[in-house]
């Protein structure tokens, strides 16, 4: 029973050890990994064409509100891609997603916000575009 214990201790401080230590080309192998995936797996063209629609058709203002909900909202990555992972590589990779995923939002989102201010206030003014106003 000792032998037992003696070795599951031996088996979890070395695991322990080997999780928490990561050299810096894993690190940014991870890094770069969950950028690239939070870039293709991003919601820009949604949030762009969201605050687009709500500034240009109800208010400026309206874009405010989306801008919030575009940084508050960060999906955590799909969970297949941890299968063998440390916690380590795990906390890592969550943390740069979110982190990527957040930016791309909030880019999709000014970018919109920006467009459809502009469109709002050329429409309001009567300096063309009244397209908009005529639906």
């Amino acid at each position: 029973m000792r032998a037992f214990i003696a070795g599951f201790v031996l088996l979890v401080c070395v695991g322990a050890s080997s999780a928490a230590e990561l050299s810096d080309a894993e690190r940014v192998v991870l890094e770069t990994q969950a950028r690239k995936d939070a870039e293709t797996e991003g919601d820009e063209k949604f949030w762009a064409l969201a605050t687009f629609a709500g500034a240009t058709l109800v208010s400026p203002y309206l874009s405010l509100p989306a801008l919030g909900g575009a940084w508050y909202y960060q999906p955590a990555p799909p969970a297949y891609r941890f299968r063998g992972k440390s916690p380590l590589a795990i906390e890592i990779y969550t943390h740069t997603y979110k982190s990527a995923y957040r930016r791309t939002a909030l880019r999709g989102g000014l970018i919109g916000a920006l467009g459809g201010s502009t469109l709002y206030y050329l429409t309001r003014r009567g300096v063309g575009f009244t397209f908009v106003r005529s639906w």
